[in-house]
């Protein structure tokens, strides 16, 4: 039988999925047994996704606690991954929705057995399973998983969402009444204006940083801005009671004038819009210092749903004068809100020195050709028309590219092809064409078509081809050749990073022959595995890394577990 990183197993009837019923007709219950307290809230910004549940702590800070199930219905997928949510359980309610529950520690008896049998039939630890519908029926309160720290965590805690089924939207856990004590309200980081160009293009930039020792909080900031319109963004974050975590907002609302110009609402979203962040916040600001802020207008690759009102886009025109009154009021769940004030005018507009020349069009699909590269964007790439360009050294056989500007998010992927160089095209089965970020190298995965590369990524910046000849790395961090140890653990590191959309290495074990099912994360780079079954005695252990490219590392030894 073939292994696999993912096994789908198709349900065996037939399952007819269901509107959803309104929420407040819905009789969820928490999945914790103690006092909630959260570490992350729905809707926060998550350098490019939007998160899509609750964070619930741990009671004690390790893992452990009881996960239960809440609400009546099946265990319709059950998934172990090296990264995102690590081990979780997803469950189909009558109702319409599904329940999450991620970053697990592991499972109930029954799943578990269950799990065990296949990584072993399928000799792999990663499995994407969909049980049928009637072998794990569940109730309300039982018992589901432990709450664990596996995948992409950062700490013990348990991600829980509620999905509407059909539309595979994400739905604030809040609104079910699944919720932390929270009377505190939230805080503005920074506050920053604008000057847009009709393009949406800055021609002038402006930031009030309230962390600032040198700044004490103004009730409101008069600034005169050089352009006919401007655009508010914010930084801002919320507390909770209990937890000193950095909360993402519920509400955020921009009167101009005492008019709502625009209104956000972290209520829910559709996985199919996530990638829509980067059009919803400052992609440039993120990119240079580390600081996210929500755009209170809307550029046109914005078609977020949560977005609730945008009167002119949220785009304040400006006049020379008179002031325009503008007050952003932020909010959290429980109504807690904070309001910045601030009063606009127009400036003496200068000349634009840097004005960028429009070439490719947001909402169209374009295609740009720099002697052996093919750029091809999609109607849904861009968050706005850019100017966009394509360098390259030498005169014929290039091999490395600057391909558009880093500050310009790219929202739905682009498609790069990219002719082979015929010095290079015996090596072609080894060969990839890679993002180049200081001495890393990062994989977006690649098909080869005919005599060209083709990659589909989310990133401008430095491409070139890189010729991958090296397995990766095994490591021993924590081996005894002798002893009476319960787990050994290893790195394992690949000369290529892979983002989203590109291909991991994979890795096998095996103890005297035989194939075992042994944990690794990618946030630690760790493999870890277990011994403590093992009766005492000589053993052999057996580590083997192959990487997209082909290339096999092994790493061998003998050990003796004593007593």
């Amino acid at each position: 039988m073939n292994k696999m990183m993912v096994l789908f197993l198709l349900a065996l009837t037939l399952v007819t999925v269901r509107a959803a019923i309104p929420v407040n007709e819905t009789n969820f219950i928490c999945p914790v047994n103690y006092g909630v307290r959260l570490a992350g809230s729905f809707g926060e910004l998550r350098g490019r996704h939007f998160h899509a549940g609750l964070d619930i702590k741990s009671s004690n800070g390790r893992t452990g606690d009881s996960i239960f199930c809440a609400e009546t219905g099946y265990i319709s997928r059950i998934r172990i991954q090296r990264g995102g949510y690590g081990k979780v359980l997803y469950v189909s309610h009558p109702n319409g929705y599904t329940t999450v529950y991620a970053h697990l520690d592991g499972f109930n008896e029954a799943v578990e057995k269950y799990v065990s049998e296949l990584q072993n039939e399928m000799q792999s630890f990663e499995l994407d399973i969909l049980p049928e519908s009637a072998r794990f029926p569940v109730t309300k309160r039982n018992h589901l998983a432990f709450l664990g720290n596996t995948g992409i965590s950062y700490g013990p805690h348990l991600h829980f969402e509620i999905r509407e089924t059909a539309k595979d939207k994400a739905i604030n856990p809040l609104l079910f009444g699944i919720k932390a004590v929270d009377r505190t309200p939230p805080v503005f980081t920074s506050i920053s204006v604008t000057g847009l160009r009709p393009d949406f293009h800055a021609i002038y930039s402006r930031n009030y940083d309230f962390r600032s020792k040198s700044n004490r909080k103004k009730a409101v900031l008069d600034w005169e801005v050089p352009a006919w319109r401007a655009g508010i963004s914010v930084a801002a974050f919320d507390h909770m009671d209990r937890s000193h975590n950095k909360q993402g907002l519920y509400r955020l609302e921009l009167f101009v004038d005492d008019t709502l110009f625009y209104k956000v609402d972290y209520d829910s979203f559709s996985f199919q819009e996530t990638h829509l962040i980067d059009a919803h916040t400052h992609f440039d600001v993120d990119r240079k210092n580390y600081r996210t802020e929500v755009l209170c207008y809307r550029v046109p690759g914005n078609e977020l749903s949560m977005i609730n009102t945008a009167s002119n886009k949220g785009l304040i025109s400006l006049y020379k004068d008179r002031w325009r009154h503008i007050k952003v009021v932020i909010s959290d769940y429980e109504g807690n809100t904070s309001v910045q004030q601030l009063r606009l005018k127009r400036a003496e507009i200068r000349p634009n020195v840097e004005d960028t020349k429009i070439n490719i069009k947001q909402g169209m699909v374009q295609e740009f050709r720099h002697k052996n590269l093919q750029v091809i964007f999609s109607p849904q790439s861009l968050a706005r028309d850019i100017g966009f360009n394509v360098t390259s050294g030498g005169e014929q056989e290039e091999s490395v590219f600057e391909i558009g500007q880093e500050k310009e998010p790219i929202l739905s992927p682009i498609r790069l092809a990219v002719k082979i160089p015929e010095s290079l095209r015996p090596f072609s089965a080894r060969l990839g064409f890679m993002r180049k970020s200081g001495q890393r190298q990062i994989s977006y995965g690649q098909v080869l078509s005919g005599d060209s590369l083709v990659v589909y990524t989310s990133e401008f910046g430095r491409y070139g081809f890189y010729l991958d000849t090296v397995g990766p790395q095994i490591i021993p961090t924590h081996f005894r050749k002798r002893g009476n140890a319960t787990t050994f653990k290893f790195k394992i590191r690949d000369n290529v990073q892979v983002a989203p959309g590109g291909s991991p290495f994979q890795y096998d074990v095996w103890i005297d022959e035989a194939w075992m099912a042994c944990e690794f994360r990618d946030l630690n780079a760790t493999l870890s595995i277990p011994v403590h079954h093992l009766r005492t005695g000589n053993h052999q252990l057996r580590i083997e890394a192959r990487d997209q490219f082909g290339n096999i590392s092994t790493w061998n030894s003998d050990f003796v577990l004593t007593p």
